[in-house]
């Protein structure tokens, strides 16, 4: 796991040392074991290494062949390594190092381009090719590692983070405001565009390729097919999910330094925790809880810790919001209002820095791949009381039933009758009010004058319809295809790559295996989400078949519990320990002072939050998170890096 950057001239003009020396310190947490250049003319590479496999100098990057022909920076794991490397090995390659690095440039010699088809894992990485002149920048299949570039006025520049772009001199950071709106509906940025005019990331199972003359040629090599379903028995399908996941992490588990898991106590991380102790006995594991048992489920991860005898560690994080938020504002370049960010930032210190790992492995991916969220019941349900006459006429009464405790049946109950409050409204609308974070209305109340005026397509498109137009139509793998290419790597993705990479700590997701992925998507819908079946409790409908594939290793309160999710209680900190920060950052903020956002509406909006009975943490936190970025991006003597 590493942070690669790098600039490109088109017109010959030579990449000088001191432009990418700003670039690697901004990147250095992603690799502080070693740090490397390479420079010819008008190609300047980058690498800051976080020593994995092969911990010997001869590994560091930038890496050449034996030709001298081909450099690569490269950042992540490819699993299938040491099986592509026998391979090439049998046909008279030969390596100097033991390294998957290596590996990827003699797949290169071997297959050009299409070499990216061969990997198994989690990269993304620039590939210069001297004698064709001609630079590969390519990404995984899921999109787990981040690549962002500019290409402007004919200079090419990539890098794992944005910030890093900027700090090189050759493009300053802009707001993108019809990016920043979206950002308030779904509270993340959807790529490939970014937050910041000309910069964009490559889009997840994407490649592009530069030749010498400037020429971009953007392709993506691979995608998740759910409309071709293969028939099996449910029995079937759980022999044949176990068999991949348990391949998948045990792949997962070869590294050269120590190695540990993150497990919340839901079925996903769990499953993971109990194959790899299959493995290896005595799994390092790491925990986190709150005070307020709605968001605490460390009773279930330590009932899996006792189950397969790990070697358990926990944190209990304080309502102490700010404690955390310079972390945050530094590694989250941009705008980020998924508030469980700052628990993964804790979980992720006290792995590396108390629990002395620098790899771990986590549950990430199962819930788009097997149906693990709610809010695919809740659709259906919606999609069904839709169909019904006269079923609309009871959805205001919402507005009488108060907020209760999380996961509580009243509820769901006022969320459903919330979903459905809205005449004629579509699929794709209805979700977006399931996902979603500021409604669009709402959104426009809090904009204030000095908001530049969107695009006249941008204006009545949601933030999600092409999405659903690509998608298969209706069911549960519609709405998985809109996550799988939207949530799960603009926001999942996002908030463990920064969080584990803001302390050196790389973090391997079993559930991505592409193989596995591919596997689930062959699935029948009905497999993924259907009724509740005897036997295995409430959570059941959600993830059928992997429930049925962990029954026999899984403890029965574990397997079949209903989802918790990884929250934070901010509706409690906004009204109590962090209501003071909350008022002062919002209502003295500059987004407020530039007439960004309007001081009466955000005002009104934590008033009826902080009064009780109206939950409005959530948008609060992605207001907050808005001003947060703005002040460091482009407040007055602001430091981009």
């Amino acid at each position: 796991m590493c942070g690669i950057y790098g600039v490109v001239r088109f017109d010959g003009a030579p990449v000088q040392a001191a432009e990418l020396a700003p670039m690697g310190a901004c990147l250095e947490h992603r690799g502080p074991d070693a740090s490397g250049t390479w420079l010819d003319g008008g190609v300047g590479l980058g690498h800051q290494r976080l020593a994995i496999i092969d911990l010997s100098p001869s590994a560091n990057q930038p890496m050449l062949d034996a030709a001298g022909e081909l450099v690569i920076v490269f950042n992540g794991e490819i699993y299938n390594f040491v099986e592509q490397r026998e391979r090439l090995e049998a046909k008279g390659v030969t390596f100097t190092t033991r390294s998957d690095t290596e590996v990827i440039l003699a797949l290169y010699r071997e297959r050009g381009v299409d070499c990216v088809e061969e990997l198994r894992g989690m990269f993304a990485f620039a590939l210069y090719d001297r004698p064709k002149r001609q630079l590969l920048l390519a990404r995984d299949r899921a999109g787990q590692k981040p690549l962002f570039y500019t290409l402007e006025g004919g200079t090419l520049c990539f890098a794992s983070e944005p910030k890093a772009l900027f700090a090189g001199g050759a493009v300053q950071p802009r707001p993108d405001f019809d990016q920043l709106r979206q950002f308030l509906e779904l509270g993340y940025v959807r790529g490939p565009r970014t937050a910041f005019e000309g910069v964009r990331s490559l889009a997840p199972g994407s490649q592009l390729l530069l030749t010498g003359d400037g020429e971009a040629q953007q392709r993506r090599y691979w995608s998740l097919d759910f409309r071709t379903k293969e028939a099996r028995t449910p029995r079937a399908w759980a022999q044949r999910v176990g068999d991949r996941l348990r391949e998948s992490v045990r792949l997962r588990m070869v590294s050269d330094v120590p190695l540990g898991a993150f497990l919340s106590g839901g079925i996903d991380s769990s499953a993971v925790v109990a194959l790899m102790s299959a493995e290896r006995a005595g799994v390092k594991t790491f925990s986190i809880g709150f005070g307020d048992a709605d968001y605490d489920e460390r009773e279930y991860a330590r009932l899996v810790a006792r189950r397969f005898e790990t070697d358990h560690h926990e944190y209990v994080v304080e309502p102490r919001l700010e404690e955390m938020l310079d972390i945050f504002v530094q590694h989250y370049d941009q705008p980020f209002g998924d508030p469980s960010a700052i628990p993964s930032l804790y979980l992720s210190r006290i792995a590396r820095q108390e629990g002395g790992v620098t790899v771990v492995l986590n549950g990430d991916g199962a819930d788009e791949a097997f149906g693990g969220y709610e809010r695919y019941r809740a659709q259906q349900l919606f999609e069904a009381a839709a169909a019904v006459p006269g079923a609309r006429r009871f959805a205001p009464l919402h507005r009488l039933l108060p907020e209760r405790a999380r996961g509580g049946l009243l509820r769901k109950g006022k969320r459903f009758l919330q979903l459905l409050d809205g005449e004629g409204a579509s699929a794709q609308q209805s979700y977006l009010r399931l996902v979603g974070q500021i409604p669009r209305e709402l959104a426009d109340g809090l904009i204030g004058d000095a908001w530049p005026p969107p695009e006249v397509a941008e204006a009545t498109d949601g933030p999600l319809d092409d999405l659903f137009a690509l998608a298969p139509p209706g069911g549960v793998d519609q709405l998985l295809y809109v996550d799988f290419h939207s949530y799960l790597p603009d926001d999942l993705l996002v908030k463990m790559d920064r969080a584990s990479m803001a302390f050196s700590l790389e973090a391997r997701s079993p559930f991505l295996d592409h193989v596995l992925l591919e596997e689930a998507a062959r699935m029948p819908g009905d497999l993924k989400l259907r009724a509740l079946h005897r036997g295995l409790g409430r959570g059941s409908g959600l993830k059928y078949v992997l429930r049925q594939a962990m029954r026999d290793l899984l403890p029965a309160e574990v397997l079949g519990r209903p989802k918790m999710g990884f929250g934070v209680p901010l509706e409690h900190w906004f009204r109590g320990p962090s209501a003071g920060w909350l008022r002062e950052t919002l209502l003295d903020g500059e987004l407020v002072r530039n007439d960004l956002l309007r001081r009466s509406a955000v005002g009104d909006l934590i008033e009826r939050h902080q009064r009780g009975g109206e939950d409005h943490a959530n948008r609060l936190w992605v207001l907050a998170v808005l001003e947060l970025w703005w002040r460091r991006f482009f407040s007055e003597g602001a430091v981009a890096a």
